[in-house]
């Protein structure tokens, strides 16, 4: 029998993954509020060039990522800021926040992945 590659393992851990997070978000759906969001990211990829083309990526993924969270949860648009270094390789990112939810919210949250994980 052939070893599973490490690909295969990723993939796996992966689908695992996912089921969880989308049975979490299904649960938590308009019941989690993000306010005060504040986003930092500082890049450069050592190409002047390619950091610019970068930086309209950049602007696309925060976009759709927002409109992701828009439809699941209660979200105010997030204060970003880009720093791109033209001269040079750098990736930091910073994030701050507040999430806000009911307690009550988490524990029958915690109750429903429980129970299914039993069904499982």
């Amino acid at each position: 029998m052939e070893k599973p590659s490490e690909f295969e393992k990723l993939k796996n851990k992966y689908g695992g993954a996912k089921a969880v997070l989308t049975e979490i978000i299904k649960n938590a759906e308009n019941r989690v509020r993000f306010s005060d969001i504040y986003i930092r990211i500082r890049y450069g990829t050592g190409d002047a060039s390619s950091t610019g083309i970068l930086y309209g990526g950049i602007w696309s993924l925060v976009g759709n990522v927002y409109a992701y969270l828009c439809r699941h949860f209660y979200i105010q648009f997030p204060n970003v800021e880009l720093e791109p270094v033209f001269d040079g390789k750098a990736f930091e990112i910073e994030l701050q926040g507040i999430i806000t939810t009911r307690l009550v919210h988490i524990i029958i949250c915690v109750l429903k992945l429980i129970r299914k994980g039993k069904a499982d």
